[in-house]
């Protein structure tokens, strides 16, 4: 009996353990290691108009002499925004400086026209005085000849030396004169030219302050904010906040680890208890850039260091969006579609 308890006992250890019994081993389980596939991404974000909030300047020192616009107002590319004290002051300069353009323009002109004249006339002289030379060496020749001849007295000669030599005199007189005139006039029309340049340099310079003493829209869109009234001193701040509340962005800060998942066209859900309604959007471009996050969620325990990769979702419902700027957000992307 107990050799057939031991039997059995064998028996059952040999079937478990696939020993000596002959049994075969038994079937192990497989065990998933894959990465579940991602479904979405949240993060928070905040509500910008295309391009974000422009803030719009002015030189400081100045005062706004009129402000043409209020917060919420629309506005186009060039419109005027406001108008700055030194506008009248820096208008009169301008006027000033293209009096003097012209007058520069004038003086210019006078100076192409005098110059050939003035040179013609020495040139005339010139080509006179080299005539009355070309007559005295004749005589001179002629005089010697007849000096050979001993058909007149050698004083002849002498005197008809001193003509020649006196026309010669001259003529060099006239030609050093001649070109003294051609270098003068060169120069008094280069200094024209100069005197132009600056006048011309001057009016740029005080057109770009009068285009500087008033404000214009550099894009259409809405005034944000309005920070400097009119009788007010401009600083180193802004004047006014710009927004091109046309076209309403998402601008969502995903984790760098999340990052991966995310890809442009893929859809998204902008969600806050500030919003009417859940908006809509697709991701239009996501950032090489990692950073510190901007946007700090509510809870003061939170990583306020957290590195993220900013992701620009643009939204199809603009005109809930744009009664919002830059409103904290949570952002739902859709990574399967």
């Amino acid at each position: 009996m107990a050799t057939g308890l031991c039997f059995g006992l064998f028996g059952l250890v040999g079937f478990a353990c696939g020993g000596p019994t002959g049994g075969q081993p038994a079937e192990t389980a497989e065990v998933s290691t894959g990465t579940p596939e991602r479904v979405a991404v949240t993060a928070l974000g905040r509500l910008e108009p295309g391009w974000g909030v422009l803030e719009i300047g002015a030189p400081p020192g100045d005062r706004i002499e009129e402000m043409r616009v209020l917060p919420g107002q629309e506005v186009v590319e060039g419109e005027v925004l406001a108008v700055l004290q030194s506008h009248d002051e820096r208008t009169a300069q301008v006027a000033v400086r293209q009096a003097q353009l012209a007058e520069a323009q004038r003086r210019l002109e006078r100076a192409r026209l005098v110059g050939p004249v003035a040179v013609e006339a020495r040139e005339a002289t010139v080509r006179r005085l080299e005539a009355d030379l070309k007559l005295a060496s004749a005589d001179l020749t002629r005089t010697h000849r007849l000096v050979s001849d001993e058909v007149v007295p050698e004083r002849d000669s002498e005197f008809q030396g001193a003509v020649e030599a006196q026309a010669r005199s001259a003529l060099d007189e006239a030609q050093a004169a001649l070109e003294e005139e051609r270098r003068s006039r060169r120069l008094a029309v280069a200094e024209a030219e100069a005197a132009l340049a600056r006048a011309q340099a001057q009016l740029s310079r005080d057109e770009a302050a009068l285009a500087q003493s008033i404000l214009r829209a550099p894009v259409s869109g809405a005034v944000l904010d309005v920070m400097v009234f009119a009788g007010e001193a401009t600083g180193d701040g802004p004047v006014l906040r710009l927004g091109e509340v046309s076209e309403m962005y998402a601008v969502a800060e995903v984790y760098e680890t999340d990052a991966r998942f995310v890809r442009e066209g893929q859809r998204a859900v902008i969600t806050s208890p500030a919003l009417p309604r859940e908006l809509h959007g697709w991701v239009e471009w996501r950032s090489r850039l990692v950073h510190k996050n901007d946007v700090l969620g509510i809870d003061p325990a939170a990583d306020t260091d957290t590195r993220v990769m900013e992701t620009r979702i643009r939204i199809d419902e603009t005109g809930v969006a744009a009664e919002f700027v830059h409103l904290q957000v949570d952002v739902e992307i859709d990574t399967q579609n």
